[in-house]
């Protein structure tokens, strides 16, 4: 189970949908004041929860400032160049550069794969090396993986100074 919500005062939900998400998180840790923000034809859909700020906009434009950034299966949609503009908390499928567990290389992870190769031209999936890279070139110094379960990990990507 992953743990790094503990020490988060603020999470900022990108690409949120309609909130259910991240209304878990903050259920779970009622100490987190929680944003969901996403395109203004998505949050006018969405339900009003009492633990959860609703925003609206293009996280390409501009993002609200937060404390921590959450994305989940975003990072395989873009080329690097458009992932390195951002601070992540990342929520991703995602394929370890050597594993013998089963449980790290799923078979969500290749069907991820497959979708992002035929649906998806400007996108691509990573391993956790890439990730790291990418993470590093964007000015950030550190990134944990944590498995959570089917292939589905978190990135913890921290700034230099944290």
């Amino acid at each position: 189970m992953y743990k790094g919500f503990e020490e988060v005062m603020e999470l900022l939900d990108v690409r949120g949908g309609m909130g259910i998400i991240l209304q878990n998180i903050v259920r779970a840790y009622p100490h987190i004041r929680g944003i969901n923000f996403d395109l203004p034809h998505v949050i006018v859909e969405a339900p009003i929860h009492e633990v959860v700020e609703h925003m609206a906009g293009d996280m390409f434009d501009s993002l609200p400032k937060a404390e921590t950034i959450w994305m989940k299966t975003i990072l395989h949609n873009w080329d690097d160049e458009t992932c390195n503009k951002r601070k992540l908390l990342v929520v991703e499928i995602l394929t370890p550069e050597n594993s013998n567990n089963d449980e790290d290389v799923s078979e969500n992870a290749v069907v991820s794969e497959l979708y992002v190769m035929l649906l998806n031209f400007h996108g691509k999936e990573r391993m956790t090396k890439q990730y790291d890279e990418l993470a590093r070139t964007g000015g950030f110094a550190e990134t944990k993986f944590f498995h959570i379960w089917n292939g589905l990990h978190v990135m913890e990507v921290l700034k230099k100074n944290i």
